[in-house]
């Protein structure tokens, strides 16, 4: 009776313990995931905020270009090799200094007049490829932001170049997005990936996303095949485990310079530490509350064999050599108790039929 009574406390103190266990760790699983989501949050706004300095410093060198009187003589002149002679040693330099990876000048029908970075290549139309260009030409007011080009996805600024009221082209100025998604992961540690709508590449093949410019290709590429990345208006926040490691991934829209969504900027961000705490957390209590049924257990068994089954033990030995018509010489205070508890006992269940058999008998 006493080891399935200590069992059964034991047993109750151990899921006990458990519940209590598993609440806690449920409780810091859902805040190492509040705080992996803030963080990972702040190292998408760190992208966000170079990606608007960038475009900021692309409208600046744009609209001090487009005010240059030597550029508007030199695009209206149709004077390709003074114009690169002009612009190329300030390419070079916003180039080294700023990551700027583009510089090209349009006609005014959109055509492409002078890419100074490879001056060889021009003449195609831009019309129907380049709407920032469209829009400045009708508005003649400066556009900025992330646009799909031939070459693929560019943060552009572009300008207006006007003589007196003509206009005679357009020119703009672009920033590398490897070099940000760089610059963002010296100063974050996470890594960052550019994912376009694949119906806006050409060799988009059958794939819902095809990946862009991105610190760790193969890390993405192995997300995407896992089905971790997809398009979505809105932010997204999960984890992913990818060989060894733990990670946080964090999903935006990614939105070109008028609103549209093009595809999805992703944030992968170790979580390692977080998982290891959580699970140690887990194996403490795990731990406490096996040691707990367990110092239960003995606890109850010494109580109870202290308490009640000793004390039974010697009871019944005095009982049984009562009945044998033993002396057992004078009573003591303990005897006392133990004859006083038989009698309660004898009264309680057969002195009736004691007496019964004792008239029986006379």
């Amino acid at each position: 009776m006493s080891s399935r009574l200590s069992l059964m406390t034991a047993l109750i103190i151990v899921l006990v313990l458990g519940a209590g266990g598993l609440i806690v760790c449920k409780s810091a699983r859902d805040s190492v995931a509040a705080s992996q989501k803030r963080e990972v949050e702040t190292m998408a706004f760190v992208l966000t905020t170079a990606e608007a300095q960038a475009a900021s410093l692309a409208a600046a060198q744009a609209d001090t270009l487009a005010h240059d009187p030597e550029v508007a003589r030199l695009l209206a002149a149709q004077d390709r090799t003074g114009l690169l002679a002009h612009t190329l040693d300030g390419f070079k330099r916003l180039k080294a200094e700023a990551g700027v990876n583009v510089m090209q000048f349009h006609t005014a029908d959109i055509k492409s007049f002078l890419r100074v970075w490879d001056p060889e290549n021009f003449g195609q139309d831009l019309s129907k490829a380049r709407p920032m260009l469209l829009t400045v030409n009708h508005d003649r007011r400066p556009q900025k932001g992330l646009e799909m080009g031939l070459s693929g996805l560019s943060l552009r600024a572009a300008a207006p170049v006007l003589q007196g009221d003509s206009l005679v082209g357009t020119l703009e100025v672009g920033v590398d997005l490897k070099s940000l998604l760089d610059l963002a992961k010296t100063t974050t540690g996470a890594d960052y990936g550019l994912f376009l709508d694949a119906s806006l590449v050409k060799d988009g093949g059958g794939a819902t996303l095809k990946r862009d410019a991105a610190t760790n290709g193969d890390l993405f590429d192995a997300l995407a095949a896992d089905g971790r990345v997809g398009l979505s208006r809105e932010a997204t926040f999960g984890t992913a485990r990818v060989g060894d490691d733990t990670l946080s991934l964090f999903g935006m829209p990614l939105v070109d310079y008028s609103g549209r969504m093009i595809g999805t900027i992703v944030v992968a961000a170790n979580a390692n530490d977080d998982a290891d705490r959580v699970a140690q957390l887990a194996i403490i209590f795990a731990t406490v509350a096996l040691v707990g049924g367990l110092a239960a257990h003995a606890l109850i068994m010494i109580t109870a064999r202290a308490m009640l089954i000793r004390p039974i033990d010697d009871l019944a030995g005095k009982v049984q050599a009562l009945a044998r018509g033993e002396q057992l010489g004078a009573p003591t205070s303990t005897a006392r108790e133990y004859l006083a508890v038989y009698g309660a006992i004898r009264d309680a269940s057969g002195g009736e039929s004691d007496e019964t058999n004792g008239q029986g008998g006379a």
